[in-house]
């Protein structure tokens, strides 16, 4: 939260997450897409091999570069000139340009900017940053519309998915949210970070013998293992 609201106040342009078995890389990541400024951040991500399990799908939780333990130099220097490679071109200036708008107070000016982005084949960042918009509104008709969307045009980022799938949560459509966490598992082969989401949509629907392999699997992986046992 902290680290964010530096972000947010424009003090840091550049996030780097260090993944630990306390914290896993793609619990900082899941964070970061749900927050606009943030989302719009260049980022790298160092990971552990303990989680290495979970890069596939990471590397599509925005638009990190993803750097293997052990660091080096050498390897930090590559990733961060593709991270400067990366940025310094079409869209992802635009996606700077509409965040340091958001530091400056101007968010109408970054919204028309990323609503631009959207129109007509659209980029799964500006799709994500502007259903949290409608989100924040209240507004879960539209905030699904420009999810949906980004989806159906062959989006399936979890920057796309991981909203959509929070959405459907929130919104009591737990069948839909399993429908898109099930199809996930498949695409990036069973990453942990979806286990909560799919213990959650199963109880919500009654289904606690189904929500059991997905405890089981944050047990044995060490993935937030207290809160897996906890579950059991």
């Amino acid at each position: 939260r902290e680290c964010f609201a530096v972000l947010v106040s424009g003090k840091a342009s550049l996030l780097i997450i260090d993944d630990s078995i306390g914290i896993p890389a793609n619990f900082a990541l899941r964070e970061q897409i749900f927050q606009t400024v943030p989302l719009l951040t260049p980022t790298i991500v160092i990971c552990s091999e303990h989680n290495a399990a979970d890069v596939e799908c990471m590397m599509t939780m925005g638009a990190p570069i993803v750097i293997r333990k052990p660091l080096t130099l050498t390897k930090f220097l590559e990733a961060f000139d593709q991270l400067i490679q990366r940025w310094s071109q079409a869209p992802f200036t635009l996606f700077r340009s509409a965040a340091n708008y958001f530091v400056e107070g101007h968010s109408q000016k970054a919204y028309s900017l990323l609503g631009e982005l959207v129109r007509g084949q659209p980029h799964h960042i500006a799709s994500a940053a502007m259903s949290l918009h409608f989100r924040h509104k209240n507004d879960l008709l539209m905030a699904e519309n420009f999810l949906y969307k980004a989806l159906k045009a062959g989006h399936h980022q979890m920057t796309v998915i991981l909203p959509l799938i929070d959405l459907y949560l929130f919104s009591a459509s737990p069948s839909k949210a399993l429908k898109l966490i099930q199809q996930a598992m498949k695409d990036y082969r069973n990453p942990n970070l979806l286990c909560v989401d799919a213990i959650q949509a199963h109880i919500l629907l009654n289904q606690i013998r189904e929500s059991i392999p997905y405890i089981t699997q944050m047990i044995e992986n060490d993935y937030f293992v207290d809160v897996g046992r906890f579950l059991l």
